[in-house]
């Protein structure tokens, strides 16, 4: 059985591989991923306990078959990173290696349990997929 240390090594070898050329130019990628990205409005930003379980939740889903990566945390609040939407509390982007994989992704107990808390600790949240030519 494949531990998770052991796909994560192998996904960053494989992202070392990759030319910032390649990526920006789209030759010689390996092949698409899907990106899920999912922004949280908490409804106490400051409630560690709160913060601790989403975190939990979220890094247990990388035992989900297909999640590649999983990258989570707070919004950065200096002056320099406002962006479009500077009001959330924190988010994450997690990596699947396929479509399949995706769908096999929003049933799964591992996903259950986060959504479970995210409904207890905030008070919305946005999600959105894209396709994206960061290799497997």
């Amino acid at each position: 059985m494949e531990t998770r240390e052991k796909r994560e090594a192998e996904n960053i070898a494989l992202l070392n591989e990759v030319k910032t050329s390649d990526l920006l130019s789209g030759n010689s990628l390996p092949s698409l991923v899907i990106q899920h990205v999912n922004c949280w409005w908490l409804k106490d930003p400051n409630n560690e306990e709160d913060i601790r379980r989403l975190s939990e939740a979220v890094e247990n889903m990388r035992d989900i078959p297909g999640i590649i990566d999983i990258q989570f945390g707070p919004r950065v609040q200096a002056a320099w990173a406002g962006g479009t939407e500077p009001t959330f509390d924190y988010a994450f982007v997690v990596t699947f290696d396929s479509e399949e994989s995706v769908v096999n992704y929003h049933p799964h107990p591992l996903h259950m349990k986060t959504i479970e808390i995210t409904n207890e600790v905030s008070v919305k949240y946005y999600y959105f997929y894209f396709n994206s030519n960061m290799p497997k």
